[in-house]
C-alpha cells in the first residue's frame, strides 16, 4: 500500500519557493508539511535573502526563531545559535552560520529545511520525512551536473582559478535541451526555475569568454543560452547566488548586443553580416522581454502588503 504519512523532500527543489510552497499543501493522499514560515509569504519571496540581525541573542529555540522571522518586517534573523529538542528532550544546537553557506545571505533552502525539521520534532506526531539530496542524471531533466556553479564561479569571481575556457566550453557542449524532440518533459515553476539557473550559467560562460577574447565560442555559448533551454517563461527568471542577482533575461540581451558589437568591429565591411544583424535582433527581443518583466514585478511588488516589501529578495 502507500504511506500516506510519509513526505518525500527533494533538497535540491527545495531551494525554490514554489517547491517549499507546495509542501504546505496536500499532495494526493499525503497530508501537507506544518511549517512556521508561511505558505503566502513563501510564495511572495520573502526569505529569499535573510540575514542575521545585527541584534541578535546568542541562543534560542528554533521554532521561536522562525516565528520572530515570520512577524518581523525586516528579513532578519534573530539568533546566532538556534536549538531543536525532540519529544525525549535530546536537543541539538545548528550555528545561524551553518545556514549561510558562506554568504551574508542565508540559503532559503536551509531556513526551509530547519522549518520543517523544528516544526515536525515539535508536533504531538511527528511524520517521517525522506530527503532526497540529488537526482539521478537521468532525472535531472538533461542538465549537466556541476554546470552551474563552475560557470557561476566566473561571473562571481568564487571559482576564478579552478576550471579553464576550454573545460567550461566542453561541459557546455554536454549539455541537451530540457525538452528533446519526441521527449516532452513535465514542467512547472520548480523544474523551469532550475532551468533558468542552467541558462544563467551559460550567460556567465559566454560573458567570461568574450572578455577574453574568444568571440566565436561566446556567440556559440549566446546561441546555446538561448535556445537550448526552451522558452517557458519560468526558464527566464532570475536567479539569487549568494548576496548576488542574476539578472537573466538583461545579461542574456547584453551577452547579444556585445557579442555583435564585437564581430562588427572585427569585420572589414560597409554593412554588417548576417550574423551580426541576428545577434543584434535577438539582443533587442530579450531587452524588450526583460522590460517588461521588470515593469511587471515592480507593479506585483506596489501590490502587496507593505510589510512583505522590504523582506522580499531585491529582484531587480
Amino acid at each position: 500500500g502507500i504511506r500516506s504519512d510519509i513526505r518525500v523532500v527533494n533538497l535540491s527543489y527545495l531551494t525554490r519557493p514554489a517547491y517549499a510552497a507546495n509542501l504546505m499543501a496536500d499532495w494526493r493522499e499525503s497530508k501537507k508539511l506544518p511549517t512556521t514560515l508561511s505558505r503566502k509569504d513563501i510564495i511572495y519571496d520573502a526569505y529569499r535573502q535573510v540575514r542575521l540581525s545585527p541584534t541578535a541573542v546568542d541562543t534560542m529555540p528554533a521554532l521561536e526563531a522562525l516565528r520572530i522571522l515570520k512577524q518581523s518586517d525586516h528579513p532578519q534573523f534573530p539568533a546566532r545559535y538556534v536549538t531543536i529538542t525532540d519529544r525525549k528532550g535530546d536537543e541539538i544546537t545548528i550555528p545561524a552560520n551553518a545556514l549561510r553557506n558562506g554568504h551574508l545571505s542565508m540559503d532559503f533552502g536551509r531556513i526551509m529545511m530547519l522549518d520543517i525539521l523544528a516544526t515536525n520534532a515539535a508536533s504531538p506526531k511527528p511524520r517521517p520525512i525522506y530527503w532526497i539530496e540529488a537526482l539521478s542524471a537521468d532525472k535531472r531533466l538533461g542538465l549537466t551536473s556541476g554546470l552551474s556553479p563552475w560557470l557561476f564561479g566566473y561571473k562571481f569571481g568564487t571559482t576564478p582559478n579552478l576550471i579553464s575556457d576550454s573545460l567550461a566550453i566542453a561541459a557546455s557542449e554536454r549539455m541537451v535541451p530540457a525538452n528533446p524532440p519526441g521527449k516532452p518533459v513535465y514542467m512547472d515553476h520548480t523544474p523551469a526555475s532550475q532551468l533558468s539557473s542552467q541558462r544563467a550559467a551559460l550567460i556567465a560562460a559566454g560573458r567570461r569568454l568574450l572578455n577574453h577574447g574568444n568571440v566565436p565560442e561566446a556567440v556559440k555559448m549566446a546561441k546555446r543560452a538561448d535556445r537550448l533551454m526552451g522558452f517557458d517563461p519560468g526558464t527566464y527568471v532570475n536567479v539569487l547566488i549568494g548576496d548576488s542577482t542574476f539578472v537573466t533575461r538583461r545579461e542574456l540581451a547584453a551577452l547579444f548586443a556585445d557579442c555583435a558589437d564585437s564581430l562588427l568591429s572585427r569585420q572589414n565591411r560597409e554593412k554588417p553580416g548576417h550574423l551580426v544583424l541576428e545577434l543584434k535582433s535577438r539582443g533587442r527581443h530579450h531587452l524588450k522581454e526583460y522590460t517588461n518583466q521588470k515593469e511587471a514585478w515592480l507593479n506585483y511588488k506596489r501590490h502587496l502588503p507593505p510589510r512583505l516589501r522590504n523582506k522580499m529578495a531585491p529582484t531587480y
